[in-house]
This record gives structure tokens, C-alpha cells and sequence, in this order.
């Protein structure tokens, strides 16, 4: 009897500290996805990739910039000099300047070709994005079921709880009163204290689940949650074993987020080739005093000649990128 009334006096205060628990709101599943979709810090961060994804395709349809230069001016007279005209008023009759822009031209559509590349860099974090939101879902979707269903076993175990106190109350009245043997109480409290234990262990998974909730759904705040609505099974029509696999790997974002890795190695190693090709500097320059001509005006282009590099070893690599991911993306 006196083990038995320790546990009693146990449960009883463990019960005490769950019912001074927080405030209760109440949600329906459909109210924790819709916090969970628009405040989940996973989520949030990937929708930040997804715009760094487009802000960089926005960068790689700039062209280069071009370059000004100014350079060989003389701030003083260099004797001898020839007389010029002057450019300001009086001045500058023996003042020399040198002046020119210049503007890169990338050649084999390299500009193209790295505006695609970013487009199926954009197309991977946009698939990451779904994968993400597919197993966060899932999860939640997992422990908001697990928690509708520990709901439920609580009422039920509350019920018989209380069934239970009320027999183990009478019988031990009735016990005392000599009416009924011990056995048949300590039974009876035995059954009671059972039911306390079990509802003690379902209200600790319902603060751990309550918990994952919160965390998923970035819910502050000590209040508690309950669900609303009713478990419901909804049922569904699986199609032929044929269409089943093909709607699969059509709705697989891990899936598709591979083939699209592959689409990327082969784009890399079309910006690799294109590199091979020599992009050309254009120029226009105005020189005053330095030539036989006093006011100069001309064009000039350069263009590096592919003697020794030509981007052999990029090109290998991205040959050997593209194999890993195709092994990657069609395992056998």
C-alpha cells in the first residue's frame, strides 16, 4: 500500500504540472500550413536563392563595360615645342593629350550561352526549392496527424481515467466500510493509476510534438496547441503500374533536379568551348601634338592569338563533370 501511494502522490503531481501549462490556441491543419508556408526560415531562405538566382541572370545579360583612358598631358612647356591652336580660350597652344575608349566584343555568343547557364542554375533552385517544401511538408503533415491522433487516445484515456477514479473512490469507501476486499480495490486503483501513466506519457508526446510544430511553422510564444478539426483519410485512385512510375518521376524534384545538374554540366562545357575562341578589343583614340597630324583621330582592334592556351584543360574538366553527373542522375 505504500508503493501504491507513493505513485499516486507521483502521477498526481506530475498531472498538477501539466495542467499549469500555457494558454491553448486552437488551429485547424489547414491554418498550421498556411503559418508553416509563409514563415518557415528554410523556406524563407530558399525563396532568397531563387531571387539571387534571378538577379544573376539579370547580371549575365550585361555587356562590359568600356574603358576611357587618358593619358601623355603636359601640365608644363617643353622647349623646343610647336605652337598649336589653343583648345580653351588662350590656352593650351603647347599642350599634349591623349585620349581613348575601348570596348571588349565576346565572340561565339559567349554572353548567351552564360545567360542559359544561369537560367538552369535559376531551374535547380527552383527544384530545390520544391524538394525542401516536399519533405518539410511531409513532416509537418507527419506530426500534425501524430498529434490529431494523440488528441484522440487522450480523450479516450481521460474518459476511462475518470471512470476508473470514481470506481476506485466508491470501492474504497466501500473497502473501508468492510463491504468489499482489499483485492478488489487495489484492483480497481491499480487500473486507475495505469490510465493516469498512460495519459502522462501521451501529454509528454504531445509537448514534443507541439514543439516540432512550432518550430516548422517559426511560432513563438509559450502558448500550446490543439487541432481542430477531425482525422480524416482521404482516398485516393492509384492508376497502372506503368503510369504510377511515369507520374513519379514527373513529380520527383530530386529527380528532376539531377537531369537539370546534368543540363548544367553540358552547358558549362559549351561556355568552355566557346571560350576557345578569342573575344576582340575595339578602339578609338584622339591624340593632340603627338603625330604628324596635330589633331588625331583613329580606330584599332587586338585580339589575343590561341597559340598555347586554348582552354584545354576547362574543357576536359568539364567533359569529366558532365559524365560524374550523368552517372549521378541515371544510376544503373
Amino acid at each position: 500500500m505504500k508503493y501504491l501511494a507513493a505513485i499516486s502522490v507521483f502521477i498526481t503531481v506530475s498531472f498538477q504540472s501539466f495542467a499549469q501549462q500555457d494558454s491553448v490556441v486552437v488551429r485547424s491543419k489547414e491554418q498550421i500550413e498556411q503559418q508553416f508556408l509563409s514563415s518557415n526560415l528554410e523556406l524563407l531562405a530558399g525563396k532568397y536563392k531563387i531571387e539571387q538566382s534571378r538577379a544573376a541572370i539579370l547580371q549575365a545579360k550585361l555587356w562590359p563595360n568600356p574603358t576611357f583612358s587618358i593619358s601623355e598631358v603636359n601640365l608644363w612647356k617643353n622647349n623646343p615645342v610647336e605652337t598649336m591652336s589653343p583648345l580653351i580660350g588662350s590656352w593650351g597652344r603647347n599642350q599634349q593629350v591623349s585620349l581613348e575608349l575601348e570596348q571588349l566584343i565576346e565572340t561565339a555568343g559567349k554572353r548567351k550561352k552564360r545567360v542559359r547557364l544561369e537560367q538552369l542554375n535559376l531551374k535547380n533552385q527552383e527544384l530545390e526549392f520544391e524538394e525542401t517544401l516536399r519533405n518539410l511538408k511531409f513532416d509537418l503533415r507527419e506530426s500534425v496527424i501524430e498529434l490529431q491522433k494523440l488528441q484522440g487516445q487522450e480523450s479516450l484515456y481521460q474518459s476511462q481515467f475518470e471512470l476508473f477514479r470514481n470506481l476506485s473512490e466508491a470501492f474504497e469507501k466501500q473497502w473501508k466500510q468492510g463491504n468489499v476486499s482489499e483485492m478488489e480495490y487495489v484492483r480497481i486503483h491499480s487500473e486507475m493509476l495505469s490510465f493516469e501513466n498512460e495519459l502522462a506519457e501521451i501529454r509528454a508526446s504531445k509537448i514534443d510534438l507541439i514543439k516540432k510544430i512550432k518550430t516548422y511553422s517559426n511560432v513563438e510564444g509559450p502558448e500550446s496547441i490543439a487541432l481542430a478539426n477531425a482525422l480524416q483519410i482521404n482516398n485516393y485512385v492509384i492508376p497502372d503500374l506503368l503510369r504510377w512510375k511515369e507520374t513519379a518521376l514527373e513529380n520527383r524534384a530530386d529527380f528532376r533536379m539531377a537531369s537539370n545538374q546534368l543540363d548544367i554540366s553540358r552547358q558549362q562545357l559549351v561556355i568552355e568551348k566557346a571560350e576557345r575562341k578569342p573575344n576582340v578589343q575595339l578602339s578609338l583614340g584622339y591624340d593632340r601634338g603627338g603625330n604628324v597630324m596635330p589633331d588625331f583621330i583613329g580606330l584599332g582592334a587586338s585580339i589575343e592569338l590561341p597559340v598555347f592556351n586554348r582552354n584545354q584543360g576547362n574543357i576536359r574538366i568539364a567533359q569529366l563533370e558532365i559524365e560524374k553527373k550523368y552517372y549521378g542522375a541515371y544510376p544503373k
